[in-house]
């Protein structure tokens, strides 16, 4: 497999769409925001792609926080199923903090049942020798009853370069 991390386009928001609606357990959202995110916030998003097949292994949504530029929160991170335990979230999350210099912190949120997302960000904070600090986000009380657990804010930083 030869991996390519890029920049998504517009057309890659239908396959980002399937991928995460495939997976599952990520919240799935409209097949819009996808195109969205892959065309109007692409210098914050990234894609894997095996380019021998052109299949689409990995996505991450992130954004520059309005209030904070120096903020970059991480939305979601994808992997197929044929490309997990193979880095490729943690390479997707470099790409997206490297094409962004600006950026002295991290924030996401995270379930505490999530142990691959917690590995991801407690391994990028080792790389950035950085500090996590952890708090409650929102209470699963927050969500509709069962709807979804409760969301910890991880606030990773200053990332030392």
């Amino acid at each position: 497999m030869s991996l390519e991390i890029k920049h998504p386009q517009k057309e890659d928001g239908e396959k980002v769409w399937k991928l995460i609606k495939e997976l599952g357990g990520l919240d799935l959202n409209s097949s819009y925001c996808y195109f969205m995110l892959c065309d109007y916030f692409n210098k914050s998003c990234a894609v894997a792609v095996d380019t021998d097949n052109g299949q689409l292994l990995g996505f991450i949504s992130t954004y520059v926080a309005p209030e904070n530029k120096e903020t970059l929160f991480v939305w979601q991170v994808a992997v197929a199923k044929a490309g997990q335990g193979q880095g490729i979230s943690k390479k997707l999350l470099n790409f997206v903090i490297e094409a962004n210099k600006d950026i002295k912190k991290i924030e996401t949120t995270i379930g505490p049942s999530n142990a691959a997302s917690d590995g991801l960000f407690r391994s990028i904070a080792r790389n950035f020798e950085a500090e996590i600090k952890k708090e409650v986000y929102l209470d699963e009380n927050n969500f509709k009853e069962g709807e979804h657990e409760t969301e910890l804010l991880y606030k990773i930083g200053p990332l030392k370069r």
